[in-house]
């Protein structure tokens, strides 16, 4: 070659002590290791193995596999492990990295803080494998951060290192196949989904601005204060609220605030939560952001309402708000009053020193003869009255009646009042027939015979019925009790629990059918008389009242069908279950196709129908609206209907009397 150069030299050992040219050298030939270096996951709070779908806060097991598939045996290498190396945003918690298994002899020089990140450094060193065929195990575990994005995937790598190379990267086998030490650049991180999402909690209650706190009075001014936080997995965008003006109130102009921050009210001159608006936090305050897992991420939504002056006492102010975010599904979260037990129910509250009951009714079954999970004849339902005072005084000369409904027979000596045994022996004959009194359950006997119900407190009826032999199939079994009380008209029990929607009896379907309920209510979104042009908003619930799921529910409302002319609908006001999704308009008529848009309603599910009308202009004080919703279902088809009626110029559950009332407090159900 055209550089190259020959020198002759004499070889000598002059140089005794220093390593240079002119030594002897031996030279061993070195054989690298194949590594199979294998990196699996366990989701351990949820059990799956291996791991591919994990939530935010869940804790995973990383188990490395090391196997020497031939060659030399080697000695001084390590395994190092950036947990969040490559993940763009972090997502193991600082702190909680856990080394479990090390090889004996292995130094563990870990740092559950380490890493670029913070989040995590795994670092085992002085690690010793022998010839083809040995194999070494290191396990760890760490924690998802509480908040991940859904749909995105968290992803871990390990790496040996050796003298300043790397000899080796994980492969995770479940992804593309096992590790082939022959193939090169084919190893594969462990991936994990994330499935993750928004979760609000709505609370809402009220104060009590003039006179005082503890009582409402006609014509004082009341504060419903919301705070909704996102205390879900997930973060959320567009997140609105809608809230509507209580009934028998007037607005205060002015009064909404958002995080203490005035709102403007809309063009009607009433809360602009009427027709809804994008909410934030402090914590993020561009509009519709909900954060969750950080501080400082609750908003605050406040307005004031003033009583009708002419409202009589013992009226119930009732207001519930609700939340939704579409991107992520979420729709109507309803907001619930903190104060009561009763989960996601509307703030009330009622005017004068007046107790405010409850009672919620339901049926289980208790003893299953039959086909599992469905009542059967011979089965027996244990059914559960539970009377609540959420006002601030006592209800006194507190009373339950019920009476057996067709088709089952009572259970002898099984009723019970806050778990204690009532009226025994009962010789099979039901004590509530000729009602039994109630007391709330901090009241220890003599006390509990007394009939006092005190405020923030509860009384628990139960007994049992079983369903009479040969009933057929489809049989409803319909019953609701009555609360008497010293202070308030009679109280009914309401099947479904929710006190938005009135009170309900509660229904049992014996067998297998496909059965439905719907009840229609109407308000006006300003809390006002019904008064022409003024909008409505229509609510039309319909609940699976049977044991199985019901096929191909349909919600239609057509606004001519009884009174044409007299309704005309909002644009775009109607959603099924919070979202338009699902729900079309044509000519007159609202059509909701439930099973087409989800599937099968699930016994004991419910789908509400929504939509907003205006009054015509031209109808005169008095005209009554009457509207009806229908749902079909099944093969062949079934259908209920349900219609609510409203006169123009009067107020949503108000009414007139005629003739005489009495207070019947002999129970004799006499006038003397």
């Amino acid at each position: 070659a055209a550089f190259a150069r020959t020198y002759t030299r004499v070889i000598t050992d002059g140089t005794v002590g220093v390593l240079d040219h002119e030594d002897a050298h031996t030279v061993l030939e070195y054989t690298p290791p194949l590594f199979i270096f294998e990196k699996t996951a366990v989701n351990v709070s949820t059990g799956e193995d291996p791991a591919t779908v994990a939530t935010p806060g869940d804790t995973i097991r990383y188990t490395l596999r090391v196997e020497n598939a031939g060659g030399s045996d080697i000695t001084g290498f390590g395994i190092v492990d950036e947990l969040d190396a490559l993940n763009g945003i972090p997502a193991f918690q600082p702190g909680t990295l856990n080394v479990i298994t090390v090889p004996a002899g292995a130094t563990d020089n870990s740092d559950p803080n380490g890493g670029t990140a913070g989040t995590g450094l795994l670092d085992i060193g002085n690690l010793s494998i022998g010839g083809p065929g040995e194999v070494l195990l290191i396990e760890f575990e760490v924690t998802l951060v509480p908040v991940i994005a859904n749909g995105s995937y968290v992803y871990n790598q390990s790496r040996a290192p050796y003298g300043g190379n790397t000899l080796a990267i994980s492969d995770d086998p479940n992804v593309n196949g096992p590790a082939d030490p022959n193939v090169a650049d084919d190893e594969d991180p462990t991936q994990i989904l994330i499935q993750s999402a928004p979760l609000f909690d709505v609370d809402k209650i009220s104060t009590y601005l003039d006179g005082d706190p503890n009582v409402l009075l006609a014509g004082e001014t009341l504060r419903y204060t919301i705070t909704v936080q996102n205390i879900g997995t997930d973060n959320a965008t567009e997140v609105s609220i809608v809230d509507l003006i209580p009934v028998n109130t007037t607005y205060v102009a002015g009064s909404t605030t958002l995080n203490g921050n005035a709102l403007a009210d809309n063009a009607a001159g009433t809360s602009a939560l009427t027709d809804g608006i994008l909410i934030s936090a402090p914590q993020d305050t561009t509009p519709g952001v909900m954060n969750a897992g950080v501080a400082d991420n609750v908003a605050t939504i406040t307005f004031d309402v003033v009583v009708y002056p002419d409202v009589p006492d013992g009226t119930v102010i009732s207001n519930q708000a609700f939340v939704s975010s579409p991107p992520y599904g979420i729709a109507d979260v309803p907001s619930d009053d903190p104060r009561t037990a009763v989960p996601d129910d509307p703030t009330r509250d009622v005017v004068g020193n007046f107790p405010l009951l409850f009672a919620p009714k339901s049926a289980a079954l208790q003893i299953d003869n039959g086909t599992p999970g469905i009542v059967d004849p011979g089965d027996t339902l244990r059914y559960t009255i539970q009377v609540y005072n959420n006002g601030a005084v006592p209800a006194t000369i507190a009373r339950l009646a019920d009476l057996v409904p067709n088709d089952v027979t009572y259970i002898a000596d099984s009723t019970t009042l806050n778990g204690q045994p009532i009226g025994q022996p009962d010789g099979g004959v039901f004590p509530l027939i000729d009602r039994i009194d109630i007391s709330s359950a901090d009241l220890p006997p003599p006390g509990a015979a007394e009939g006092v119900l005190n405020p923030g407190e509860s009384a628990v009826v139960q007994f049992d019925m079983q369903v009479n032999a040969g009933v057929p199939t489809g049989t409803r079994i319909v019953n609701q009790a009555t609360v008497y009380t010293n202070e308030l008209p009679n109280v009914l029990t309401d099947g479904d629990g929710n006190p938005a929607t009135g009170p309900e009896p509660t229904v049992v379907i014996v067998g297998d059918a496909q059965t439905l309920s719907i009840v229609k209510s109407v308000t006006t979104i300003d809390g006002g008389p019904a008064i022409a042009g003024a909008t409505l908003e229509y609510t039309v619930t319909v609940r699976n009242v049977g044991n199985v799921p019901a096929l191909y529910v349909t919600l239609t409302d057509d606004l001519d069908a009884v009174n044409p002319g007299y309704l005309n609908y909002v644009a775009g006001s109607a959603t099924l279950n919070g979202l338009t999704a699902g729900v079309t308009f044509a000519g007159t008529t609202i059509t909701a196709d439930y099973f087409n848009q989800y599937g099968p309603l699930a016994a004991g599910e419910v789908v509400t129908l929504r939509f907003r009308a205006v009054i015509n202009p031209n109808l005169v004080d008095g005209t009554t609206i009457v509207n009806e919703a229908e749902v079909g279902w099944n093969d062949p088809l079934q259908y209920e209907s349900a219609s609510v009626s409203i006169d123009v110029g009067g107020v949503p559950g108000a009414g007139i009397l005629s003739g005489a009332i009495w207070h019947d407090a002999d129970f004799t159900n006499t006038l003397e």
